[in-house]
Parts: C-alpha cells; sequence; structure tokens
C-alpha cells in the first residue's frame, strides 16, 4: 500500500490546498493529493479501507491542472494488488471515479510506476544471516540504515 504514495510523491512534493485533502462522504475514505514542486504534476491518493460501501468521487481540479485530459489510475483491492487501470478521462479537469469498499486508488499525471518486480531483475533467495546487530555508527545522518525501513 505504501507504493500508492511514495511511487507518485517524491521528496519535495506538497499536499494541495483548498480540498486537496479532504475526508469522503460520511467519513468513508480520504483523499490526499500531492503536487510536484514544479507545479505540474499531481497525485491523489484515495483510500477506503475502512468503508462498507461503494464511494463516486468527484474530481475538480484547479489552476494548470484543468488542462489535464486524463489520470493515470492505480488501484489495490483484496487479491488484486497494484493494478493499473484504464485512465481517468477528463474535461475541463473535472471526471467521476467510482472506488470500492476496501480499495486504495492513485490517479496521477506521472508515468514509470510498476509493479515490485515487472521488467526488473530480483536477485536469487538467500536466507539472512542472524543473529544480526549494527550499532548504526556508520550510518550517515538522516538516511536509512541497511536491513531497516523507517515507517
Amino acid at each position: 500500500m505504501v507504493a500508492h504514495t511514495t511511487q507518485f510523491a517524491q521528496p519535495g512534493w506538497h499536499f494541495a490546498d483548498g480540498g486537496g485533502c479532504t475526508l469522503l462522504a460520511d467519513k468513508q475514505g480520504s483523499a490526499v493529493s500531492y503536487i510536484s514542486p514544479s507545479g505540474k504534476d499531481i497525485s491523489i491518493v484515495i483510500e477506503t479501507a475502512q468503508s462498507n460501501v461503494t464511494n463516486t468521487i468527484e474530481i475538480k481540479l484547479t489552476g494548470g491542472f484543468v488542462q489535464l485530459k486524463q489520470l493515470h489510475v492505480w488501484r489495490s483491492i483484496p487479491g488484486a494488488v497494484f493494478v493499473e487501470l484504464a485512465p481517468l478521462t477528463l474535461t475541463g479537469g473535472a471526471g467521476s471515479l467510482t472506488v470500492p469498499a476496501g480499495a486504495v486508488v492513485t490517479l496521477t499525471s506521472t508515468t514509470g510506476q510498476s509493479k515490485g518486480g515487472q521488467g526488473k531483475t530480483i536477485p536469487p533467495k538467500k536466507n539472512f544471516t542472524l543473529p544480526y546487530s549494527d550499532d548504526f555508527d556508520d550510518v550517515a545522518e538522516d538516511s536509512t540504515p541497511k536491513y531497516t525501513s523507517d515507517m
């Protein structure tokens, strides 16, 4: 699920103002919009993970994003994780999307995303040597130590 944000919003992106981050109707999910530092790209992450109803989402882009004709759509639901769907067609920056209960959907103007492993060589499996220890003294400040992940 982390990929629905990390593959579509890079360091330096910022949250959209003015309704770009909101709870869905009846608090049946949320939408968070990210804008690139250049202001040319947008990604919107919608989640209905705790919802028990299908949600119809009305997208109304403003500013320079009104000129966009489509947004790429990626969806995760139980049994079908991180699947690229047909693009959402926009007219005047507006469009409508149906999001099922228990889903995470990302709409984006960017390209180049992929489900883990697609088009990449996965290294062969090998056992992790235990016990493992590290004093983290050799890790640069603001870096992630080997074998760990900031969450």
